[in-house]
């Protein structure tokens, strides 16, 4: 197992087999689903890049168990922590 990646055994996909479902995407789609639906990524098989973003919403006063801070996209009540431009953006560091 990888270092922040978590990996369900493929032992313990089997029983739910039947009920898998496939989602297929094309370019600049996108798909919303809760945090606790189990979901993977098959592989690339493709000569180009698939690029993904992976944005998650949350009450910024939870923790989210990482050394990093991260940032606020937008708060009511933290108006001084917010990230409003690109700049500000292009100087977050994530670690």
């Amino acid at each position: 197992m990888r270092e922040f990646y978590l990996e369900i055994p493929e032992e313990h996909l089997e029983e739910h087999q039947d009920r898998i479902v496939d989602v297929e995407l094309d370019p600049g789609d996108l798909v919303v689903f809760h945090n606790m639906l189990c979901h993977r990524g098959l592989a690339n098989r493709t000569q180009t890049i698939r690029w993904s973003l992976d944005w998650r919403y949350q009450d910024a006063a939870q923790p989210t168990l990482r050394a990093e801070q991260g940032h606020i996209a937008r708060s009511l009540t933290h108006q001084d922590r917010v990230v409003t431009n690109a700049a500000q953006w292009a100087d977050l560091s994530f670690g």
